[in-house]
This record gives structure tokens, C-alpha cells and sequence, in this order.
């Protein structure tokens, strides 16, 4: 099993899972095998960057193989040994989003692969290329199955298969057209897939140094093309590439790479009508998924071997499984309406009019509810609930205190009840008063917590409030005091300039003086341009947010300050406040890296992943000791806390004295 093994293989049509943990790796049950050899080998490196590479692909196998324990230690061991090693510390991200892995933590995998390609861009060697190609790789399918198909496709056409060709390492190149083929399959796109995989194909077999690896992945292009072309009723075609993953298979009956296989070939002789030898295939196919990870292949096989028996006319058995179908632990709600719609449509043929009616009118609900949009918005609502806070609170102060009045009198008049009552009861009148005055005390700071937890509630939505309009109040003076220096001053300074010119010529004897201070006004006047520019950037407003971030790193930079800015997938549809308030964040952590870090190069990194914005920069600086930064002079944390804070945010800070800092950065930025 190959250590870049791509996360997610073999997805075909509509079973993307909704569940990354439920997906299987296939292999050729080579794997133990191989990671022994390896863990040997390793023990005899002299060489520590080899190790760490080594490390690095074990700690991947041990994964595959399911014993999370080990692979997590020789993750351990070779994060420890790759921070001597630039390269390896690059590389170290790709395997760190490895990690995360059937955890599901989708935006830590996302940042880490995206890390790894920023730091693996300052190289331009083959293997820089190829783990370049097989992360964008890895960030598509992760889109993909999340339904970003056209992100999926962009991070394949566009990073991953540039990268993959200047690797040369046609394995990788394959993978990334099997990927390609595999979002056409999904969007009922066959021909165009049937080009894909053939280049595909074609690489995978001129590729040198074959070994099991290479052979598990050409395998699974071959039953992915055959299945494209029993889809195209290219049937000669297709059993022609069957073939060859059955002389692949045969001498590995046991390997989970046959599950596939099985149900390829099931298919095929579905299509040419062998009904009883499509079923022998499935049952093999079924027998193999034993394994938890094998669930959606089991449903999809399971779904196959019902339309053969639809076609047998064997209903009975359709049906039990249908109904298995309908009742799987990984079922997700696209497969359920076409298992409903398969039901209604078996009852119907078998002229059971009321069951065919009744599932009839399950897929016509649920298939009506995933027409439906699933997020409303409810800015009204909002808008409603804020301008009514002051009201509420007025309401809740004055229930809380005739609350208060009720119960002391209340107390009172069952004080003076209990005194005028008869002596024999007396003792007895004087428990019960004590016991129900306990109660009501119990009630009465129930009460009061419910009205402290309500005034704090509102407490809260009025520091909201009042964030807001600090920040609208800010941003509204920058732009007042910028419009004030650009056509007031900066005009004053204009006619100034008009007017010494004038003298210039006029006055030979001072031309010399008077160009000094004409020049001087220039630079004063460019200096004031840019600080107006900084106030309120017209790019921010005109051109968007990327654009804005781009210029403003742009203007930074300098022979002694080196400022990488990169971006992906960031949307013009931010809210224009919400992109002021990120222009301002990025704007204040550069001014920390420039004037307080020290710092000589600056990495900024913007991504956008749907409605969360996350920030990352990274300077080589003096460091701090980060339990010590609310003592730090004009550091300026606190107003990039308080913007943070505004955006329903987090704010991470890693440092190390003398070594750099980096801050991490997410936002929320839904309309």
C-alpha cells in the first residue's frame, strides 16, 4: 500500500459517503508486508532527513493498517526530527492533514494541506511537485464530497494536474485524471469521462518501476473505466478491461480490492442479460465486505443485486433487500429516495396498488424535502429581537420586582395568620411557616438567578450593539478624516506648490532653495496620499477584498521587509463591513510584524471555506512569550481581539522568543 495513497479512493457515481470515516482503501493485502520491510530499513538509516521521510510513510501504513497508536508515534517522531529540516518541516503538513483522517476535523485538514502547499512553494524540485500535486489532489476530494463540485474541479484542472506533470511521476499525474473522470461520472458526464481515463490508463501502464502500489491503482482504473463503459453499453470494451483486473486478482482472492471487481462484473453480465451469474458475482462481493469501512460498498453492491433479481422476477428476495437497503447504518438521504422510488415501483409491478401508493408517497416527501432550501435567513427576526432589548429588560426589571413584592407580602400576611392562630397549634403552625418560608426562599433565588442569567443575556446583545457601532463610528471617521486630508490639505499643499513655482522662475537667485522645499512638498504631499490611502483604501471599496489585501502587502514591501501574500477561494459576496473588518485585522498584524516583530519576511494567508474566513500569518520576528502579551506596549491585540470578537471569531498565537511568531484566525463571515 502506498504511503501517497490518495485519502479518499474509488468514489464512484452517487455514493460520495457523508461519512469520511465509512470509506475503504483498497488494497492487495500487501500492506503488512511492505511496512514490516519498511519498519526495518528504517531501523538501519544512519541518515536523520531519511528517517524522518521514512517515519513520515509509516506513520500513514500503521494508519491504513488500523493501529492508530503506532501511527500516531511515528507521526510523533518524525515531527520531532523534521523541525531541522525546512523541506521536512513543508512536508510535515501534508502528513498532519493525513492525521485528521477519520477524525472528520474537515477545516483542520484543510489548513494543514494548504500550509503545506505554501511552504512547499519556496521548492521547485520533483518531489515538491509531486506532494504539491497530491495534496490539491487530496483538498478536491474533500470539496467534492462535501458536494463543491466545481471547487473539487478547479483544484484538480488547476493546481493538482500542474503540479502532478512537473513532478513527471505519472502515477500521481493518473491519479489526478481518475479524479477528474470520477466528478464527470458523478454529474452523469460519461463521455467526457471516457477521455480521462484513458489518459489515466495510459500512464499508469508506461509507468517504470512497477510495483503493488502501482498495481492496486491501475487495477482501480480498470474497474472504473469498465464501469464507464458498461454505463455507454460499450460492453466489448468493457469486459475486455475486466479481464485485466482478473488476472490482477485471481492469486489474491482474499485482497477488499475484489469488492469492486465483483460488482463490476455483476453489472456486466446484468447488461448482457446472465441474471444468475451477475448474482454468483454479487454474493462474492457481498461475502468480501466484512469490514466496517466497507459499508457503502456493501449498499451499492446490495442495490445492484436487486435490479438482477427485478429482472429474474424473483420479488420476494427484491424485496428483504430493498428493505436491508432502506435500514443500512450509513444511509444517506440521495440513496433513500431512489430505494423508496425502487419499492414503489416493485409493489406496482407486482400489482400491490396500496404498498406501491405508500412508498410512492415517501419518495415524493423526502424527495420534495431535498428540493427545498435548507438555510433561511432571519435577518428580520434579528433585527426585531435587538430593537426590542431595551423593552424586555424594562419588562423583566419590573416583573422581577412586583415578583418580590408579591412574595414579602405573601410572606407577611402568612406571618400574621400563623401568630393569631390557636396555641395547641401553635408549634405545629410555626414548623409549617418555616418549611414554606424555605420554599419560597428557594423560589425567590430561583427566581433572581433567571433574572441575572436574562439581565446578562441582555447585557451581552448590548455589547454587540455597541461593538458595532465602535467599529462603524471608527471606520466612518477614517474615512471622514481621509476625504478631509486628500481634498483639504492635500489641496492646500497643491497651491503651495503652484505658487512657489512660481517664484522659482521669477527668482533665479533662490531657484536653488525654493526646488528644495517644491520638492519637499512633493514628498509631503505623497506622504499625505499615502496615509489617506491607508485610512480608507480604494481598492477595499472598488475592487474587493483580495484585491485590497494584495495592494496593501504590495505597499509594504520592501528590500528589507519580503511579504508573501496568497489567497484561495475567497468570495466577493463577504458582506462589504465584514471585509472593512478583515482588511483592518490584516492591516494591524502586519503593522505588528513590521514595527514590534522586527520582522524581515512575512507570510499572509487568506483562504474561504463557504462561510468561515481564516487568516494565517507568519513572520521570522523577535518573538514573544505569549503568556505576556496583555502587557505588551502597542501591540495592538486587543483591538485585533475586540474586531475577532465582533465576527464570532477565534484568535490563536503561537510564538517563540527569537524564533517568529504565527497567528491563526477564524471568522465567520454568513451574510
Amino acid at each position: 500500500m502506498s504511503v501517497f495513497k490518495f485519502l479518499f479512493p474509488f468514489l464512484i457515481a452517487s455514493f460520495l459517503c457523508k461519512n469520511l470515516a465509512a470509506q475503504m482503501t483498497y488494497s492487495l493485502d500487501d500492506d503488512l508486508a511492505y511496512t514490516t520491510r519498511l519498519e526495518n530499513e528504517t531501523r538501519l538509516l544512519k541518515n536523520d532527513s531519511s528517517k524522518t521521510h521514512n517515519y513520515f510513510k509509516l506513520s500513514v501504513l500503521y494508519k491504513l493498517l488500523g493501529d492508530t497508536t503506532t501511527a500516531k508515534s511515528y507521526l510523533q517522531k518524525g515531527l520531532n526530527t523534521a523541525k531541522s529540516y525546512p523541506f521536512l518541516n513543508a512536508v510535515s503538513h501534508f502528513y498532519k492533514a493525513h492525521a485528521q483522517y477519520n477524525n472528520i476535523d474537515v477545516n483542520v485538514m484543510l489548513r494543514e494541506l494548504l500550509m503545506a502547499d505554501s511552504l512547499l512553494s519556496n521548492y521547485t524540485n520533483k518531489t515538491s511537485y509531486k506532494l504539491r500535486g497530491m495534496l490539491w489532489h487530496n483538498y478536491a476530494v474533500i470539496q467534492q464530497t462535501f458536494g463543491h463540485e466545481l471547487i473539487a474541479m478547479e483544484s484538480l484542472t488547476k493546481k493538482a494536474a500542474v503540479y502532478a506533470q512537473l513532478s513527471g511521476h505519472a502515477e500521481v499525474v493518473g491519479g489526478v485524471f481518475k479524479g477528474i473522470a470520477i466528478i464527470h461520472i458523478n454529474n452523469g458526464q460519461a463521455e467526457k469521462a471516457q477521455y480521462y481515463l484513458k489518459k489515466a490508463i495510459a500512464l499508469y501502464e508506461s509507468a517504470p518501476n512497477a510495483n503493488v502500489t502501482w498495481l492496486e491503482e491501475l487495477t482501480e482504473v480498470y474497474l472504473t473505466y469498465a464501469e464507464n463503459l458498461i454505463g455507454l453499453q460499450q460492453l466489448d470494451s468493457a469486459n475486455y478491461f475486466l479481464n485485466k483486473a482478473r488476472i490482477v486478482l485471481t492469486p489474491k482472492p482474499n485482497a477488499n480490492l475484489n469488492i469492486p471487481f465483483y460488482n463490476a462484473e455483476g453489472l456486466y453480465y446484468t447488461k448482457i442479460k446472465q441474471y444468475k451469474l451477475a448474482l454468483q458475482s454479487f454474493d462474492k462481493g457481498i461475502a468480501l465486505c466484512t469490514h466496517p469501512t466497507a459499508a457503502y460498498s456493501l449498499d451499492r453492491i446490495k442495490h445492484a443485486k436487486y435490479k438482477a433479481l427485478v429482472y429474474l422476477n424473483d420479488f420476494k428476495n427484491a424485496e428483504l433487500i430493498a428493505k436491508e437497503l432502506i435500514h443500512s447504518p450509513y444511509l444517506i438521504p440521495q440513496n433513500l429516495v431512489v430505494y423508496y422510488n425502487d419499492l414503489s415501483e416493485l409493489y406496482f409491478s407486482q400489482k400491490k396498488f396500496k404498498e406501491a401508493m405508500l412508498w410512492s408517497k415517501k419518495y415524493k416527501i423526502l424527495n420534495d424535502s431535498l428540493s427545498e432550501k435548507r438555510e433561511r435567513k432571519k435577518i428580520t427576526e434579528l433585527e426585531f429581537r435587538f430593537n426590542q432589548t431595551e423593552n424586555e429588560k424594562k419588562i423583566i426589571l419590573l416583573q422581577a420586582e412586583k415578583q418580590k413584592i408579591e412574595l414579602s407580602q405573601e410572606n407577611n400576611r402568612l406571618f400574621i395568620t400563623l401568630l393569631s392562630g390557636i396555641s395547641l397549634l401553635l408549634l405545629t403552625i410555626v414548623l409549617l411557616s418555616g418549611l414554606y418560608y424555605r420554599n419560597n426562599k428557594k423560589l425567590l433565588i430561583q427566581q433572581e438567578q433567571n433574572y441575572q442569567q436574562q439581565l446578562n443575556e441582555i447585557e451581552q446583545k448590548r455589547a454587540i450593539h455597541f461593538s458595532k457601532a465602535l467599529i462603524e463610528g471608527e471606520e466612518k471617521e477614517r474615512k471622514r478624516l481621509a476625504s478631509d486630508l486628500h481634498d483639504g490639505l492635500g489641496g492646500l499643499l497643491a497651491i503651495i506648490k503652484i505658487n512657489l513655482s512660481g517664484l522659482v522662475s521669477k527668482n533665479e537667485d533662490l531657484n536653488t532653495e525654493l526646488k528644495t522645499i517644491t520638492s519637499q512638498l512633493d514628498n509631503t504631499a505623497n506622504e499625505l496620499r499615502r496615509i489617506a490611502r491607508n485610512m480608507m483604501p480604494e481598492a477595499l471599496i472598488n475592487l474587493g477584498l483580495e484585491v485590497a489585501l494584495k495592494d496593501l502587502c504590495h505597499s509594504l514591501f520592501t528590500e528589507k521587509i519580503k511579504i508573501d501574500f496568497q489567497s484561495f477561494a475567497i468570495q466577493a459576496a463577504i458582506p462589504k463591513e465584514k471585509q472593512i473588518i478583515i482588511f483592518r485585522i490584516v492591516q494591524e498584524l502586519l503593522t505588528n510584524a513590521i514595527r514590534h516583530a522586527k520582522a524581515s519576511s512575512v507570510l499572509v494567508q487568506c483562504s474561504q471555506n463557504e462561510t468561515t474566513f481564516f487568516i494565517t500569518v507568519e513572520d521570522n520576528g523577535v518573538g514573544f512569550k505569549t503568556n505576556h502579551t496583555e502587557t505588551r506596549n502597542g501591540i495592538g491585540l486587543l483591538t485585533i481581539k475586540n474586531r475577532v470578537d465582533y465576527l464570532n471569531g477565534t484568535l490563536e498565537i503561537h510564538s517563540i522568543p527569537q524564533e517568529g511568531t504565527t497567528i491563526n484566525i477564524e471568522l465567520n463571515v454568513s451574510k
